[in-house]
């Protein structure tokens, strides 16, 4: 006896439904793919390289941009004599302990107000960083302009010998002290002071003009 096994054949409608499946599926999972992939070039990046700046003296005009930053400051950053440092909208100083910019050239920073230009400390616990401006009698230092800056948790401040800054629209706060000068002209427009353990400005031998400026919760303890 022979036993034969049948198998029955699958209708031409199973096998166009079939057929129609796999294209469809592929289809659908190429859109996602190109869909997925166009949303990542079109999505910013949300980590920005930081920019390493250790013992650099800027001996010619030069500008940091908001792309490179943040900009991390360790040692020294020196703008020399008749050289200008211009900060772009945006950017970002971040100082190490001991760290400083001394500024005997001219520095230019002018933030906006959707973008301020930011001075701070890389921890909470790190704040002896500060800035100065130096020059001398015969030679002062050219006129250095601060616009919507935000500085914050410097155990310096600011220092000025002999030189000529204006400051505008701007915050200072969560700091040691305030301002430091001397022989200097030193003009404050529209700009905060907070939270400061001493002196907001102290000094002797300078010019100050201050425009709708207020300090407000000075400290004074040790």
């Amino acid at each position: 006896m022979v036993v034969a096994t049948v198998v029955e054949a699958p209708s031409m409608k199973s096998l166009v439904q079939s057929s129609n499946k796999i294209p469809k599926m592929k289809y659908f999972k190429l859109t996602i793919f190109i869909l997925i992939f166009l949303g990542i070039l079109g999505r910013p990046l949300s980590a920005q390289a930081e920019t390493i700046l250790e013992d650099v003296f800027i001996g010619e005009d030069t500008t940091l941009l908001a792309s490179d930053s943040p900009f991390i400051i360790k040692g020294e950053l020196d703008v020399f004599e008749g050289v200008t440092l211009t900060l772009s909208p945006g950017v970002e100083l971040i100082f190490s302990d001991r760290s400083y910019l001394q500024v005997s050239g001219q520095l230019v920073a002018l933030g906006t107000e959707e973008a301020p230009i930011h001075f701070h400390s890389d921890s909470a616990s790190s704040d002896d960083w500060g800035v100065a401006f130096y020059g001398d009698d015969s030679n002062p230092a050219a006129q250095s302009r601060l616009l919507q800056v935000d500085f914050e948790g410097s155990n310096q401040g600011l220092f000025l010998s002999d030189s000529n800054v204006q400051i505008e629209h701007s915050h200072f706060h969560d700091l040691r002290s305030g301002f430091w000068f001397s022989n200097s002209n030193l003009s404050l427009t529209d700009t905060i002071f907070s939270d400061i353990k001493y002196d907001a400005v102290s000094g002797e031998g300078c010019t100050l003009i201050f425009a709708s400026t207020s300090v407000s919760r000075l400290d004074h303890g040790d």
